[in-house]
């Protein structure tokens, strides 16, 4: 429809896109005619075009038809601004959590790590191409699997833990004392299919505190 580019279809017709101004680089369409005569036919080729007087962009679908008298060229496009912003915006929260002091770390109800970020290696010794697509377990001592199990299972009712402190193990064996938050992580039907967790070390907290402790009682 003409329209959605915001031109009239009485002067749309008879005029190609780039009469219209439609391409906003004209390489683009170089490349899609190059490719219709060679194939026949685009799918999913990327490129921006100009919308209402904004460059947008969008994937163009086309097919060469032969009528017996000349080439026709059906095109489509689709418009895949909202696409590319949900993308940016999911760029740009990965970002955050990849910076984040704080450790990390997703997996699904099967207890396989599905992410991994920079502060979960720097916590757990593992770097995130050893832990994604290890078990869960490498980090739970094995006096604390029936706590974890606990948890799973609150955590798979879709109930979020908030700072408890409990211990895990890192890769060299040692233990690490954190304050642990986990939350249900839900598909599109709201079924929880996973578990997002994110891990403080408060090792020194908790020495302070003995300290302090052991002070107090002499």
């Amino acid at each position: 429809d003409p329209r959605a580019f915001g031109i009239e279809r009485e002067r749309a017709l008879g005029r190609t896109a780039l009469d219209l101004g439609l391409w906003a680089n004209r390489d683009d369409r170089a490349i899609c005619l190059a490719e219709l005569k060679q194939q026949g036919r685009i799918e999913a080729f990327e490129a921006r075009l100009v919308m209402r007087g904004q460059v947008l962009p969008h994937l163009i679908s086309a097919q060469l038809l032969d009528t017996g008298e000349r080439p026709l060229v059906l095109w489509e496009f689709r418009d895949i601004t909202a696409l590319k912003q949900a993308e940016g915006a999911r760029a740009y929260l990965a970002a955050i959590v990849d910076s984040s002091d704080d450790a990390t770390v997703s997996r699904d109800m099967e207890r396989k790590i599905l992410s991994w970020n920079r502060a979960a290696e720097r916590l757990f010794g593992y770097t995130a191409a050893e832990a994604i697509g290890q078990s869960f377990a490498i980090l739970i001592p094995p006096e604390r699997e029936d706590e974890s199990a606990k948890f799973r299972v609150q955590v798979a009712q879709g109930n979020a833990i908030i700072d408890m402190e409990t211990v895990r193990l890192r890769k060299d064996g040692g233990r690490v004392q954190v304050s642990m938050t986990a939350s249900p992580v839900r598909d599109a039907h709201g079924a929880v299919v996973g578990i997002a967790l994110i891990f403080r070390d408060i090792t020194e907290r908790r020495r302070s505190e003995e300290h302090t402790s052991e002070l107090q009682s002499h």
